[in-house]
């Protein structure tokens, strides 16, 4: 190390270790030593970073102010105020002002007050005037925010006129929570601004004073509540008490639906009667909310006539508010509410989330076509039917007590092994749903028009196979909502059918995606039928299918897949690594006797993920593959070496990992390695103190420890 003269070192007293590397010859070693002992954040290293604010360079200038955020004392402020002064450089300039709000230091307050209005020239010496606007921009903004935290009463005027100023940038969203912080006056100036002809000013001010000291609002709960602005009323509502008329006033009355609905959401748990009123609000989002608030909050009585509203929402409302209709039915109705869940489940002409809510309830009630119901769903020409009708299935498959336990999960066992591939469906293709939707005819002009792929315009007569027949939307929304248009939405005259979301076609192999959403769904579901079925799939033909049935059985308690122990080797070589490693996992959580022996054909797999989590499994009883690892290209694999390393406990071999991390320069492995394990801190010091150790060793030493 040029220029150092080593002593023996104290590992008890990492600052005196590390400041040493403050004096190297070597900027970047300054750098790296400076943000080390910001890391460590000790006071005993603060009279060697004021020093460093000294340096030549201006990278360690800044890593050293940095530092002094985290450990300077009092009575390092008026260095730190000379380099805010005197140091051009912007960065430097930032971290000072940071440093000093911090120490509370109130000698500086009278040029941060400058420099939140200006540049303070006569005061402040600043880099070439390439860029000087932008630099004074950052700390302006950093300025106002110290004002605030120290508590600054005499700056409320200076920060007033930096708001004002005409040239400046727009400083509401950091001026006010500052003038909020000011005890002394800050609030008061606040105030003034609820009066203010902008909404969005008004608002700023509100939150700015709801964030730091909510209860100040509550005096003031009369003027916010006559806003002209929503989002000035829906602050209100925290201040408001329940059982007052004001709380019916705004969660029944308020001409906005958002602060109506925030208002419901506040007082309704403790006021059902506003929940039961909010029912017949015009706006569906309310009544979903009082809908939901009512079931869930086991309000009762409850209206007579709730489950038939439920019953019509579901059925004509928008996805809000019918989605929560279906959940509450089987709580307002109990068995009763398979058979109208059953019908909408089918139904295809209501909003995809609605069909799927109807589903997913569907597994909360019982009944002779239940399981049937669930069946239909299954082979339904769209994806996310099928998805939530397996996930369904799923579901009862757990419920040993369910009467329809074992049909379900004999029903999805089945869509795992593929029983259901003559019955599934996939969509037409689109040209055979879009019909004859060709232009109409013009006035005078020729017949049906059609377009080419080159985009020209032609006659319907035209015998050419390069006319493209169709609906040409004019948007992507337009694009989207042709697809499997109803019949209904053809014709031009009568009444338009109402808009309704259209599924987005599934994959071709409609068979296929049923066993792979089928094994997605039967992850965590014990059923000895579907653990059957899930080993079965282990050696499929089809490469997908055994990702799936892996990835599945990752995800599972592991009982009885011990039989499956044969297919888990064969899969250690398969051709999709995602197999590889899932099969790994599964075999370390059977843990066979020789689970070491098996996994060694991956020690020097191709894929990073496959090879770091073998080596981090073997590495734990044999440490020597777990320090060779250590070399090795990928992140990912030195981190499963270096953690099965700190898992084991051996110091010895851990201290071989070090060694080797410090002599290939793996920074960040050994930063994460020390987040886990502080003890490592105690090594890398020692190293920090050997005459013999290079310069990549101190900046990897350094840059972990900085970085931990």
């Amino acid at each position: 190390m040029t220029g150092l003269e080593r002593q023996a070192i104290d590992v008890a007293d990492p600052a005196a270790v590390i400041v040493r590397y403050l004096r190297e010859d070597d900027a970047v070693i300054r750098c790296a030593g400076a943000k080390a002992l910001g890391a460590l954040a000790d006071r005993g290293a603060a009279s060697a970073l004021v020093d460093a604010l000294l340096d030549e360079d201006p990278d360690v200038r800044t890593d050293a102010m940095e530092a002094l955020i985290t450990c300077a004392g009092p009575c390092d402020a008026a260095a730190i105020l000379r380099s805010l002064e005197g140091d051009p450089v912007k960065e430097v300039k930032v971290l000072a002002i940071r440093a000093i709000a911090r120490l509370e230091d109130r000698a500086a307050i009278p040029l941060i007050r400058r420099l939140a209005k200006d540049r303070a020239e006569d005061m402040v010496a600043w880099e070439d005037d390439a860029g000087m606007w932008d630099d004074w921009l950052d700390v302006q903004i950093v300025a106002i925010e110290a004002l605030g935290h120290l508590q600054a009463s005499e700056a409320i005027d200076d920060l007033l006129e930096a708001r004002t100023d005409e040239m400046g940038q727009e400083l509401d969203e950091v001026i006010f929570p500052t003038l909020a912080r000011i005890e002394e006056g800050g609030m008061t100036a606040l105030l003034g601004f609820l009066r203010d002809r902008d909404a969005r000013v008004r608002e700023r001010a509100v939150k700015a004073m709801a964030k730091a000291r909510p209860e100040t609002l509550r005096p003031m709960r009369d003027l916010l509540l006559q806003d002209k602005s929503p989002a000035v009323r829906r602050l209100a509502v925290s201040v408001v008490d329940p059982e007052n008329s004001k709380a019916t006033e705004l969660a029944l009355h308020d001409p906005d639906s958002g602060v109506r609905k925030s208002a419901l959401e506040a007082f309704g748990e403790h006021r059902p009667a506003l929940l039961e009123a909010a029912l017949g609000d015009p706006d569906e989002e309310m009544r979903a909310t009082a809908l939901k608030a009512l079931v869930d909050g086991d309000h009762t009585p409850l209206p007579a006539d709730l489950a038939d509203n439920a019953q019509a929402w579901m059925t004509i409302a928008d996805a809000p508010l019918a989605t929560v209709a279906i959940a509450a039915l089987p709580r307002l109705l109990g068995q009763r509410s398979m058979e109208p869940l059953r019908r909408l489940a089918e139904e295809n002409e209501r909003p995809i989330e609605v069909r799927i809510a109807a589903i997913s309830a569907l597994g909360e009630t019982s009944g002779d076509g239940l399981i049937n119901a669930l069946r239909r769903c299954v082979v339904d020409p769209t994806s996310q039917i099928r998805a939530a009708a397996l996930a369904a299935l799923a579901n009862l498959a757990e419920q040993t007590k369910h009467e329809h336990q074992q049909d379900a999960a004999e029903l999805l066992a089945s869509a795992i092994g593929g029983g259901f591939g003559t019955e599934a469906k996939a969509h037409p293709p689109l040209a055979e749903r879009q019909g004859d939707l060709a232009a109409s005819k013009v006035e005078g002009g020729p017949g049906h028009v059609t377009i080419t792929p080159e985009g020209d315009i032609v006659t319907a007569d035209v015998e050419d196979d390069t006319v493209i027949e169709g609906h040409f939307p004019k948007s992507t929304l337009d694009a989207i909502q042709t697809i499997d248009r109803p019949a209904e939405e053809k014709l031009a005259d009568g009444p338009k059918p109402m808009k309704r979301r259209v599924p987005v076609d599934g994959p071709a192999d409609v068979a296929t995606d049923i066993r792979k959403v089928a094994l997605t769904m039967a992850a965590k579901c014990q059923s000895a039928l579907v653990t059957e079925a899930l080993i079965d799939a282990l050696s499929d033909k089809e490469p997908t299918i055994r990702a799936a049935a892996f990835r599945s059985l990752t995800r599972r308690s592991l009982t009885s897949e011990r039989s499956a122990l044969e297919k888990i080797d064969d899969a250690l070589e398969d051709p999709d690594p995602a197999i590889r490693h899932d099969a790994a996992r599964i075999l370390v959580n059977l843990s066979p006797e020789d689970v070491d022996a098996r996994l060694s054909i991956l020690l020097g797999d191709d894929d990073a993920m496959v090879r770091g989590f073998a080596i981090g499994q073997v590495g734990r009883r044999e440490p020597t593959i777990a320090i060779k690892a250590l070399e090795d290209r990928s992140d990912l694999v030195r981190r499963h070496a270096l953690d099965s390393l700190v898992d084991d406990g051996n110091a010895l071999a851990l201290e071989g990992g070090v060694q080797v991390c410090l002599a290939k320069g793996h920074a960040d492995t050994l930063a994460d390695c020390l987040k886990r394990c502080p003890n490592l801190r105690e090594p890398l010091l020692l190293h920090l103190g050997d005459e013999q150790l290079g310069r990549l060793e101190i900046l990897t030493a350094l840059e972990a420890l900085a970085s931990a």
